[in-house]
Formats: C-alpha cells, structure tokens, sequence
C-alpha cells in the first residue's frame, strides 16, 4: 500500500466521521437540551456522547454512515437524470455528459470482458478516469442543487452546506481511492 492511498483512507475515514458528528449534532444538543438545563454542561456532553456514540461502535457507525452517504449518491443521480428531460437548454450538456458517461460504461466493459491486446488496457483505464470525472461533475450539480436543499430543511445553513461540502468530498476521496488501487 502506497503512502498515498494510505492517507486517502485515513481521510476517507475522517471525512465520513465529520459526517456523522455533523450529521447526529443537532440531534443529541435537542436531547441533552431538554435534559440538562445549563448550556455549557448540555454542550459538552452533545460532544462527548457522539464521539463515544462514533468511536465505540466505529464499524457499525461508518457502515451506517456509508450506507447513508450511499443512497444520497443513488437518490442524487436518480433526480439528475429525471432532471435532463425537463430542464432549459442551458443544461444541454448535462445530456451530452450523461449520453459520453453511458458510452464510456460500456466501452469500459466490452474492454474489461473481452481478451484485448495491452494497449487497450491503458485506453479503458484513461476512459475510466474521464468516466469518473464525469460521475464527479455529475454528483457536485446534483449535491448542490437537490441534497443541500433537502439538507436546508433539517439542518441550519452553516450544517447544510457543511454535509454537503462533506459529502462531495467523499465522492472525490472515492474516485481518488480507485485512482491509487
């Protein structure tokens, strides 16, 4: 394992940790608020009860967390392309990315699934790449128009766009992680 992708993971890691703090916080403070009157006692126990609730139960916590991330991608590129259809000709290229990204999947399998010479190799892993940053253009507009709006409506602003900023760094931490093996 290189030094690269071990630091990717650690940051992985992290980053989908610093989802679940953020994630969970307003939560617990609406629970120890009722319960402990004094501001300073009920904020420092909001803190100690999510660590110890991420950090004693780590695995099933990131899996939770990952699950959650998870299906915001999914519900994200399905409201993205049932967007494409209704949308103005400014997002045109939307249909020409998601038309190139369809054309490259499948290129990418006949490649991986036939016995082709070593030269296409290095062309299905460049097309994996642009795939991939076209999965990554796709997933920022689709985070920032819909997912931060969802978020908005449980969340404050600041915490919003705080799990969304979070959430397309996972996605690129993703991609970054493939890149490294």
């Amino acid at each position: 394992m290189s030094d690269v992708h071990f630091l990717l993971t650690i940051a992985y890691i992290l980053a989908v940790e610093l989802f679940g703090f953020i994630m969970l916080y307003p939560f617990f403070k609406y629970l120890m608020k009722e319960t402990f009157k004094g501001a300073f006692s009920a904020e420092i126990l909001v803190f100690l009860f999510i660590i110890s609730a991420l950090t004693s139960t780590f695995y099933l916590a990131y899996y939770m967390i990952t699950f959650f991330i998870g299906a915001s991608i999914i519900l994200i590129s399905m409201f993205s392309g049932l967007s494409l259809t209704t949308l103005s000709r400014i997002y045109r290229v939307n249909i020409v990315l998601f038309a190139l990204s369809i054309m490259l999947s499948t290129l990418l399998h006949i490649i991986e699934n036939l016995a082709v010479p070593h030269d296409m190799r290095d062309l299905a892993l460049t097309l994996n790449v642009i795939n991939e940053l076209i999965y990554l253009i796709g997933v920022g507009e689709g985070a920032a128009k819909y997912l931060l709006s969802a978020f908005k409506g449980l969340y404050r602003d600041s915490q919003a766009e705080a799990l969304t900023a979070l959430l397309i760094t996972i996605c690129i931490l993703t991609v970054a992680l493939q890149w490294t093996g």
